[in-house]
């Protein structure tokens, strides 16, 4: 377990935090093995207890020891219905898979959160950066917390004048068609010609007559 050494609680001087944090711990634990409230309110004692043994120094890391601890209870938790049903061999062998599961999530949380303390200390080594750090993370907080959210503004038709009209159907003008009563008559040798396709030099002439 990582030892304390002079954490920055900057980060968590905001009561709402702690509070935020416990609320996580109370829905995320399993329920207690006595259905009391002194039962109840022991086992936030210690999950508390646990969190706090792990050093959180950082809203982050406090989230992340949060998970930690919840992962753990609910492996040991398992572990404690696998041997209640003991009975029942099927359903032991599922409460040790689910424990196991949880303990390899809680091994995450708890590497996760040492490898973010590492960079931490790293960081708070170095003065120049240890500021720059915390006025950024001032600056998310009041943004985050203070600032009123930022409202779209509503889409804005365009003008009426501005809507683009599609243009009115092209009209064409009417030929008007021949007075067939005026035409002459056809010619028989024309219309056998264009039946049979040899109707060039006969076409010519008969348009010539128009």
């Amino acid at each position: 377990m990582t030892p304390c050494t002079q954490p920055d609680f900057s980060d968590l001087r905001s009561r709402g935090t702690f509070q935020y944090l416990r609320h996580i711990l109370a829905s995320a634990l399993p329920p207690p093995a006595d259905d009391t409230p002194e039962a109840h309110e022991q086992h936030m004692v210690a999950a508390a207890v646990q969190v706090a043994a792990l050093c959180p120094a950082t809203v982050a890391e406090a989230l992340l020891a949060a998970q930690y601890v919840a992962a753990s209870v609910h492996a040991l938790d398992c572990l404690r219905l696998a041997r209640a049903y003991e009975a029942q061999p099927r359903l032991a062998e599922k409460c040790r898979a689910q424990s196991l599961s949880m303990m390899r999530q809680s091994q995450s949380a708890l590497r996760a959160l040492q490898a973010l303390q590492v960079e931490r200390r790293k960081r708070d080594a170095d003065q120049a950066r240890a500021e720059a750090a915390a006025d950024h993370q001032r600056a998310a907080m009041a943004a985050m917390l203070n600032e009123p959210p930022v409202e779209r503004p509503a889409p804005v038709a365009p003008p009426a004048a501005a809507v683009a009209k599609a243009p009115p159907p092209a009209i064409y003008p009417q030929t008007p068609m021949p007075d067939l009563a005026r035409l002459p008559p056809a010619d028989a040798a024309l219309l056998r010609a264009l039946v049979s396709g040899r109707a060039l030099n006969e076409t010519k002439s008969y348009k010539s007559k128009l």
